[in-house]
């Protein structure tokens, strides 16, 4: 069975976002007013605006929607994998935060065991 770990923290934070603001970001969640509802963001209508972004995040925020467009392709996760590691390089990212970023997209993009070897 593949591990899930995107469905749960998405479901309880929609439920609970304001109590999560309030134990994480307490001073933030103090001057919010949440009378007045909030919502959640969809990136993956925001892809070309990601791909453009040299924020990191950005990258991370393109890892994540590769894995769930990927989760049954593997062929097609080998792809984002490597095309996500180039972006690193073509970001211009200083050694340590190309390090950082891929250990990321490594753990977020696993590979079988045949694949990963490529």
């Amino acid at each position: 069975m593949a591990d899930d770990y995107d469905s749960p923290w998405k479901e309880i934070l929609e439920r609970y976002f304001p109590d999560f603001m309030a134990l994480f970001f307490p001073h933030a969640a103090a001057q919010i007013d949440w009378s007045r509802g909030y919502g959640t963001l969809d990136y993956a209508t925001r892809r070309a605006t990601l791909e453009s972004d040299d924020n990191p995040f950005a990258t991370i925020v393109l890892a994540h929607l590769a894995a769930q467009a990927t989760r049954h392709d593997p062929k097609a996760r080998l792809g984002d994998k490597l095309a996500l590691t180039r972006r690193l390089y073509e970001r211009g990212f200083p050694r340590q935060r190309i390090i950082d970023l891929y250990r990321f997209l490594d753990w977020l993009l696993r590979l079988p065991d045949d694949l990963e070897l490529q």
